[in-house]
């Protein structure tokens, strides 16, 4: 049984392909799932629609030899139907890459009965636990947004109330864009942003909002909270 409504970790590091480098941030967080969820799953389906590299079976092979330390075995989004494979997933994973290609996937697969968004949304929602990183992290928020850019994309929306920012950079434009964001979007409270580093990092989204934060390599990241309140963008 799960302990918190929702259990996310969004990871962000260099190399979207290059995942072995950081297998022990990958176990560190997935240690932390098991123990918010309440829950140890044996499978996770991988949605790997963000990949536009050169070498597909390999990096499949790689993130798989990472799940399997901890005794899970993936399943490729591709090797089945996808409303079929979404709705019975244990554990969701979506990696990164270009978001463009995610985006086209993703939406070819929209029909009169089926919206992948809404489909990984309604299940984390109910207390699936989520892993994403770099495109896989920022595309869970409503939007897909990096400030100063407005969004480009309407994602999948599981953060909620939050929107999540990976790899922010912090300026007094990205404050601008931010506080602009806010005031046209009320269904969003929080922007939680997740500070550029460039190693391995990871922000833990509970329920209540950005939880632990953990890093391969000292110094620690930072995630800076902001939200109106008086009519001011405030931080914390």
């Amino acid at each position: 049984m799960a302990t918190y409504p929702k259990v996310m970790t969004l990871m962000n590091f260099q190399n979207s392909y290059s995942v072995l480098p950081e297998i022990t941030l990958f176990q560190e967080e997935l240690e932390w799932v098991f123990k918010l969820a309440g829950i140890h799953p044996t499978n996770a389906l991988f949605i790997s629609y963000a990949y536009n590299g050169s070498n597909y079976p390999q990096y499949f092979k790689d993130v798989s030899a990472i799940f399997a330390t901890k005794g899970i075995v993936l399943t490729d989004i591709t090797s089945g139907n996808p409303s079929v494979l979404i709705a019975a997933a244990k554990l969701i994973v979506i990696g990164g890459g270009d978001i463009a290609t995610f985006m086209n996937k993703m939406n070819s697969l929209i029909t009169s009965t089926f919206n992948p968004f809404t489909a990984i949304k309604d299940r984390v929602d109910n207390s699936v636990p989520y892993i994403g990183w770099n495109e896989g992290a920022s595309i869970i928020s409503p939007k897909y947004f990096t400030p100063p850019s407005n969004p480009q994309f309407t994602g999948i929306g599981a953060s909620l109330p939050f929107q999540i920012v990976c790899n922010y950079q912090n300026s007094s434009l990205a404050k601008t864009t931010i506080f602009n964001f806010l005031n046209t979007n009320n269904t969003i409270k929080k922007v939680i942003c997740q500070v550029t580093k460039p190693d391995g990092t990871s922000v833990r989204l509970e329920d209540s909002g950005a939880g632990m934060i953990n890093s391969a390599t000292d110094p620690y990241p930072t995630v800076i909270n902001f939200e109106i309140a008086g009519g001011v963008l405030q931080e914390s």
